[in-house]
């Protein structure tokens, strides 16, 4: 058992050297789709979406059993760049090489004056970006959902926007303001808002504080394994920790402000953690 155990560890701890980061540049026509697959290894290291583009969509398609191709679409009318960084978008048995992927999106005319919003599908969204005086109406109706203008008391307006039942994508609203340039909502639809990850619900995890600037609590249990630490790039970073028990307890004072995430695995399964250096 425990010469099992250590070449258990010895092959996490391999996984963990052997990581890498790459970056792939594709150019995308605005309102085209692009499916990039191959991602992950089925079991092992599967592919997870822990950056979400945000002009765009993308999701990981697949059977079943694997998910091993990511589909992007771009939006219409809009020229910009989108990020995507996918954990294990190459890996085997023992290697999880983070992939960040960069669509440069090109367009014959563009819309200067938008926003983008990521919605829950079978959710809502209210956003109150206009004003009465210049008597909003929508020009162009969403194909997905449905769209308001709600005018407030306080002269304040917005709109309301509710996605059609089940519907996962892009959705969009332009809407007139009172002769500027009409506004364009990009609305991102995602049946699973979660980082694409394995957790299993009935486990009681707790991470505090968030955001921190000193140190970082995780409650996991005592049979999981720490992995690593990457920034919002997929870049590894090294982190100096311990365990006591069920709790982790990580060193981040030398960390740069931003965004992070903590790899563990419990019981042959990988979970993400997103937390915040102040």
């Amino acid at each position: 058992m425990i010469k099992l155990k250590l070449t258990l560890l010895s092959i996490f701890l391999l996984h963990g050297l052997m990581a890498q980061t790459f970056t792939i540049i594709k150019s995308i026509p605005c309102g085209d789709s692009i499916k990039i697959s191959g991602l992950g290894y089925p079991s092992w290291n599967p592919a997870k979406i822990i950056h979400r583009p945000k002009l765009g969509h993308a999701i990981l398609i697949g059977d079943k059993s694997f998910e091993n191709t990511m589909k992007y679409t771009s939006p219409p009318c809009l020229i910009g760049s989108d990020t995507i960084i996918v954990l294990c978008a190459k890996a085997t048995q023992i290697t999880c090489d983070t992939g960040i992927y960069i669509f440069d999106i090109s367009c014959t005319s563009s819309t200067p004056d938008f926003t983008t919003h990521e919605v829950k599908c079978n959710d809502s969204i209210y956003v109150n970006n206009l004003s009465a005086f210049q008597q909003p109406q929508i020009i162009m109706s969403p194909e997905h959902g449905l769209a308001k203008i709600i005018l407030e008391p306080t002269d304040g307006a917005g709109v309301l926007y509710i996605p059609n039942k089940d519907y996962q994508g892009l959705d969009y609203v332009k809407v007139s303001a009172g002769g500027k340039t009409p506004k364009l909502y990009v609305f991102n639809i995602y049946c699973n808002l979660n980082v694409n990850t394995n957790v299993v619900p009935k486990f009681d995890y707790l991470l505090y504080p968030n955001p921190t600037s000193e140190y970082l609590a995780l409650n996991f249990p005592h049979q999981s394994l720490f992995t690593r630490c990457i920034n919002i790039h997929g870049i590894n970073i090294a982190l100096a920790h311990h365990q006591n028990d069920d709790q982790w307890i990580f060193d981040i004072k030398n960390l740069n402000p931003g965004m992070y995430y903590l790899e563990m695995n419990h019981q042959g399964k990988r979970f993400i953690f997103k937390w915040m250096k102040q």
